[in-house]
């Protein structure tokens, strides 16, 4: 059997593989601005705010194990960004 690749949205039972992911990016890559890798109990705070805030947050996944991941999250909060969104994709 083939390696399937799937999408699904994302669950708090993913946060741990997620933020492996997020922490190697922060390490290795440029693309992300935070400087230390995040804790366990931030990240997922992190996540819970994305749910909340009910824009697409996904995982992508080749059988049990995720490959990736991305999300939208608000801009800026000042009244002329309300509809202006921020993309973040992490494989």
């Amino acid at each position: 059997m083939k390696n399937l690749l799937s999408f699904r949205t994302f669950k708090i039972k993913d946060v741990n593989q997620v933020l492996q992911i997020y922490n190697f990016h922060i390490l290795n890559g440029f693309q992300n601005f935070h400087e230390k890798p995040f804790i366990y109990e931030n990240f997922l705070n992190l996540c819970k705010n994305i749910l909340k805030s009910k824009l697409p947050f996904i995982v992508c996944k080749i059988e049990k194990k995720i490959i990736g991941f991305a999300y939208l999250s608000k801009f800026r909060n000042k009244s002329g960004y309300k509809h202006t969104f921020e993309n973040s994709i992490y494989s």
